[in-house]
């Protein structure tokens, strides 16, 4: 009696002939490939690779990781022409394989690194790295990282990508996750004051704000409103501590209403300069609303953080209002305010 056919099995042999056969065709010669090549150790198109796709916002968190890496012994930068981002496919697989020349161009050459100031405060900029490669050792194993910031010009998604080769999986994710922790404790947003706004090629952008300080002197407002005001808001992040003891939700919100010129963007700057380490989200309640679940994301993610919405009544109008559900920015607002999600 013959054995069954398995599928899986033959699928894995078969992988392997493959591999076997691809190892018989010598491998392409180019500038990158063969540097690759030397500082691994081994054929790079045969070494396993991961990669990261983060928001264009974390390019200047990334780059002062970068900065660390390239200061401790061993890290070197090589610069990429920034016409290879005009190409979707290209990656760091692509410059391993050296498959460019399958594209009909020649094979990329190594280039001084190219650099754009990224902000990184109200008169602070940070330079920024925009197609590298980074050479060095993690765990002690040679690793090459590519990082690519994308083109906000062109009419591919303006994303940074962050790609890790090495000879163990092990070691590039144990290296990605120390890349995504530094850059939350590094971020240049935590306690700042930002607020989202168009970009001029129609992306959204970060734009960080100078609110003046106010003492409570300057904000005129009735006695009472003004200390209900503080009750949900200062009094909240004075006992914190006390609050998350007991298990209760310290999450509060504040509707403020009234014609121009009552005293509400002026409550706001108030309470800015009462929570120095508070980061402050603005959402306009202009083209800025459809970043809203951004904007929510960035303030959960360095908290303790105050969300401002402007305008507000341009979202929130009644649900009962005939067409009403078809407003998702409505239910998003809900749901962050008091959803499912965890406080």
């Amino acid at each position: 009696m013959t054995n069954a056919f398995e599928p899986t099995e033959f699928a894995r042999e078969f992988q392997a002939f493959l591999q076997g056969v691809n190892r018989l065709v010598p491998p392409r010669s180019s500038p990158i490939r063969d540097m690759l090549a030397e500082h691994l150790g081994a054929e790079p198109g045969d070494l396993p690779l991961l990669s990261d796709r983060l928001e264009a916002a974390e390019h200047p968190n990334l780059q002062l990781v970068l900065n660390e890496l390239v200061a401790t012994v061993g890290w070197r930068v090589v610069g990429l022409s920034l016409g290879l981002r005009q190409y979707a496919a290209f990656s760091l697989g692509a410059l391993a394989t050296d498959r460019m020349a399958d594209w009909g161009f020649p094979s990329p050459r190594p280039m001084p690194v190219e650099y754009v100031n990224v902000p990184t405060g109200p008169d602070e900029e940070l330079a920024c790295t925009q197609l590298a490669l980074f050479l060095g050792s993690w765990d002690d194993r040679p690793v090459a990282l590519l990082v690519m910031a994308g083109d906000e010009r062109s009419h591919f998604e303006s994303r940074l990508t962050v790609e890790v080769i090495a000879a163990e999986q092990t070691t590039i994710r144990s290296l990605l996750a120390r890349l995504r922790a530094r850059r939350s404790e590094l971020n240049v947003y935590r306690g700042r004051t930002l607020s989202f706004s168009f970009s001029p090629h129609g992306r959204f952008s970060l734009d960080f704000l100078r609110l003046p300080a106010l003492d409570r002197s300057q904000v005129i407002l009735p006695e009472a409103d003004l200390a209900a005001i503080e009750q949900h808001t200062l009094g909240i992040a004075r006992h914190t501590a006390a609050l998350r003891a007991n298990r209760r939700h310290i999450k509060r919100g504040l509707l403020l209403y009234g014609p121009p010129g009552t005293g509400k963007t002026l409550s706001v700057m108030y309470l800015r300069a009462q929570m120095e380490d508070r980061t402050t989200v603005v959402i306009n309640g202009g083209p800025g609303i459809h970043g809203l679940g951004q904007a929510l994301a960035l303030a959960r993610s360095l908290q303790p953080a105050m969300v401002v919405f402007e305008d507000v009544d341009l979202v929130a109008h009644e649900r009962t209002m005939p067409a009403a559900n078809t407003n998702p920015l409505l239910f998003e607002l809900l749901n962050e305010m008091d959803g499912l999600a965890e406080d």
